[in-house]
């Protein structure tokens, strides 16, 4: 996250208890659109996360976001989500954009390592069983933001490959 502008206006999607964002957030003076599905993990951001310039939204629904953004962070979201949700998504943030806009997505992706794929498998599975996840299967996520118009920036890789993080651009 040390990529984007300290002013720039940005948006969280799906950030969770907002743990990962604290030290970051503390040095961002721009605008801070912070969208949870989850009550419970919007609760604990709200927590975690103290600042005037950062606004709390409880939805699932990116029109429920009013502006465009600097900047969108999808850590952890996309492999939650079915194919169809994905690609409605990556081609409706195109309206909260502005034209140099970057994306900067974190998630799991398929290892080699018998180590990750079955954590991989325990971790989808458990999240289907939880809390009614549809995926069985990791997203294919740069052929989805190849196919929404979007152009790999930046990327890198931690354990091995098996979480990357990557910048996006619109092409």
């Amino acid at each position: 996250m040390n990529l984007i502008d300290t002013q720039a206006d940005v948006l969280i999607i799906g950030g969770g208890d907002g743990i990962d964002y604290v030290d970051w957030i503390c040095s961002h003076s721009g605008q801070v659109v912070y969208l949870e599905a989850s009550l419970s993990m919007l609760q604990r951001a709200k927590h975690h996360l103290r600042k005037d310039n950062l606004y709390f939204i409880n939805s699932d629904r990116l029109d429920s976001v009013q502006g465009k953004f600097d900047a969108v962070i999808l850590h952890f979201v996309l492999d939650t989500m079915n194919d169809e949700s994905i690609a409605y998504l990556l081609a409706s943030l195109k309206n909260k954009l502005h034209l140099k806009a970057k994306l900067f997505i974190t998630d799991f992706y398929p290892s080699r390592k018998i180590n990750h794929q079955l954590l991989t498998w325990g971790m989808i599975n458990l999240f289907r069983v939880l809390v009614k996840h549809p995926r069985r299967n990791l997203p294919n996520y740069h052929q989805h933001l190849i196919d929404a118009g979007y152009q790999l920036d930046k990327s890198t890789n931690f354990s091995n490959g098996w979480i990357k993080s990557r910048v996006y651009k619109l092409n």
